[in-house]
């Protein structure tokens, strides 16, 4: 038995359903679909018209190659897992056109309104980057959401929320082979990631894991938006067992903890990451490092480069027995420790 890192939202029965959700009750401001997180973020830089954006070291790849291909150059702020005020304070003396703060793994920052302020005060604008906080956001002049897999729900796609209207630039459709691939993957995740077959498919799944993701710049079809509604219509239900996974693990040590938080993840923090991955393994559970979250804009950026060799991300959507097995896990190695 092995208990892997990850556990998909999407079912098959998302992907035949149709169900229905108000998007106007989610989304407070102006929203469109997208067929990425990283299309909204392409978005959001070409609409404001952004040419030097501020964006956290500590990122996953594919937000800088969206900056890239959108035409403006990033420029990175120190920052670790979750930026603070005094990250932001100092990312701002570069007087970048566009900030994007990132709730990195659903982790809300504490300070994310004196952020905001801050801003605002500087004429900065703001991308909130909630592709791991889905139902957070929206209090900046945009805010950027991921449907993608290992997301708050899991398929593919985004969207893009703006406090102003926008006339955005129209994205070619995803191909229909690229589309059924992602069902494909909804269909083989059933069977792949559980804890009595990962053992045996591991090899395959980390294979197809791309450490250097491409920003995919492109529309989401119907059908896709009738998957990624269907979850929607059970969010509610998914958070609920999100967070009561959370409360089995809370008093974990090496937990890095927000007072806001999607609990899409469980996030630890430790120095002796390798010895506690292999500990952990000992005892039937996988749990790693995020594979694209690395510190991207060199050795200078100290906090990011604690937060790229120190973290370990292990979804917190799976069944209460499972959970289970996990906490006991961890709280039986971090006492020898």
């Amino acid at each position: 038995m092995l208990i892997p890192t990850v556990k998909p939202v999407a079912s098959v029965a998302d992907l035949y359903a149709r169900k229905r959700v108000s998007l106007s009750k989610l989304f407070r401001q102006n929203y469109y679909w997208t067929g990425s997180g990283s299309a909204a973020i392409y978005l959001a830089i070409k609409s404001s018209g952004a040419k030097r954006v501020a964006v956290p070291a500590f990122t996953c790849y594919i937000v800088v190659d969206a900056i890239r291909k959108a035409g403006a150059k990033p420029i990175f702020y120190d920052s670790g897992i979750v930026a603070t005020l005094s990250d932001v304070r100092k990312a701002l003396v570069e007087k970048p056109d566009l900030l994007i703060v990132a709730y990195n793994f659903g982790l809300v920052p504490d300070s994310d309104k004196q952020i905001l302020a801050v801003c605002r005060n500087a004429k900065v604008p703001v991308l909130e980057d909630c592709a791991h906080a889905f139902g957070f956001g929206q209090n900046a002049d945009f805010t950027i959401y991921s449907s993608g897999i290992a997301k708050s729900v899991g398929y593919y796609g985004g969207f893009l929320v703006s406090k102003k209207p926008l006339v955005l630039e129209r994205l070619p459709t995803l191909r229909f082979d690229k589309e059924l691939m992602f069902t494909i993957k909804v269909l083989l995740s059933q069977i792949m990631l559980n804890r009595h077959s990962y053992r045996f498919a591991q090899k395959l799944v980390k294979k197809s894991i791309d450490k250097y993701p491409e920003a995919k710049v492109y529309a989401i079809s119907r059908f896709g938006k009738r998957v990624v509604l269907n979850q929607l219509v059970r969010f509610n239900q998914i958070q609920k067992i999100r967070s009561c996974n959370f409360d089995l693990v809370a008093a974990v040590k090496s937990v890095v903890r927000t007072k806001k938080r999607s609990n899409l993840y469980l996030v630890l923090q430790t120095k002796k990451r390798e010895w506690l991955i292999k500990q952990l393994r000992l005892r039937g559970v996988e749990i790693q490092p995020a594979k694209s979250f690395f510190n991207l804009g060199g050795p200078k950026y100290t906090k990011a480069t604690r937060a790229e060799k120190e973290h370990l991300a292990f979804s917190l959507y799976r069944s209460e027995e499972d959970m289970g097995v996990v906490a006991d896990a961890i709280k039986a190695v971090e006492r020898r420790l």
